[in-house]
């Protein structure tokens, strides 16, 4: 194996080390953006990212793109969704011709979303369009890179 093929190899494991400790979200974008910097087919750089709270949550609007990291988002009954809806639904009455891509994580499991408006503003449908497993034993550093790169394909600016 060439040093090329052994640093995301060791960049996705100190990632999937480090985030089991996050327990905020700012804590676990940061160990994610230096991941995604270290993928080099996942381009990152130029990107307006914007931190935001709603009723006590942070979210990360990255263009379209809305990140809520929820450390239990497994645990526990109910829609994991619900917060994330609210927080759309006040979004989109800011930005009301946006298309957005909602993605729902733990850090380790990634649940990508497209949310859909009635003509009020709220969500009415959250479809879900694409997930991952980074802790799954069958992933693989080159896959873990290509299915960053697929969520991310979902950005619009």
């Amino acid at each position: 194996m060439t040093s090329e093929n052994t640093a995301p190899t060791r960049k996705l494991s100190d990632y999937l080390g480090s985030v089991a400790n996050a327990s905020t979200h700012d804590e676990w974008w940061r160990r994610f953006i230096d991941l995604l910097h270290s993928l080099p087919e996942v381009q990152v750089t130029d990107l307006r990212i914007e931190k935001q709270e709603y009723e006590g949550r942070e979210y990360t609007v990255v263009g379209n793109l809305i990140f809520e990291f929820n450390r239990v988002m497994h645990k526990g009954w109910g829609d994991p969704t619900v917060s994330l809806k609210r927080y759309l639904a006040n979004l989109k009455t800011q930005r009301t011709q946006a298309s957005f891509t909602a993605i729902a994580t733990d850090g380790l499991s990634f649940h990508v979303y497209k949310p859909q408006f009635d003509e009020a503003g709220l969500v009415i449908k959250m479809e879900a369009v694409y997930g991952l497993n980074l802790a799954s034993p069958m992933m693989s550093p080159e896959q873990a890179q290509q299915d960053l790169g697929h969520i991310l394909s979902h950005f619009q600016g």
